[in-house]
């Protein structure tokens, strides 16, 4: 049986072992108008942290009849962080090396593990 200092432990190096730097923007619902309509969603910073991004190889998406192929993405956060399914993830460095924003929604439950939060997401495009 684990200890609390095996486990402690184990979050540590969890949390090392993320080379990532992440952002999670949180969802603020908009606003409903006179007519009933809401405001389009914002999302706000809640500053950058630790993460580990990882791809899934052969993945591919139940369309496979059409050819399509898909990319799965999985983002292991630290313990301690606040995200709920609404939210959004950007991912601002791979391997510490700055890249251009990549942002990805929530796709599905958000997991605790032992050492960690683990959640499926999906890239955010503007349609093109």
């Amino acid at each position: 049986m684990l200890t609390a200092t095996d486990l402690a432990q184990m979050q540590d190096v969890q949390v090392d072992s993320m080379m990532d730097a992440c952002d999670v923007m949180t969802y603020i619902a908009g606003a409903i108008n006179t007519y009933g309509k809401p405001a389009p969603a914002t999302y706000v910073s809640s500053g950058a942290i630790a993460c580990g991004v990882g791809y899934i190889r052969g993945a591919s998406s139940a369309e496979a009849r059409d050819q399509v192929s898909t990319l799965r993405v999985q983002v292991r956060l630290p313990l301690d962080t606040t995200v709920t399914g609404k939210d959004r993830i950007e991912v601002q460095k791979r391997l510490g090396a700055d890249i251009t924003a990549i942002t990805y929604g929530i796709l599905g439950e958000i997991r605790r593990g032992p050492s960690c939060l683990t959640c499926d997401v999906f890239q955010i495009t503007d349609g093109s």
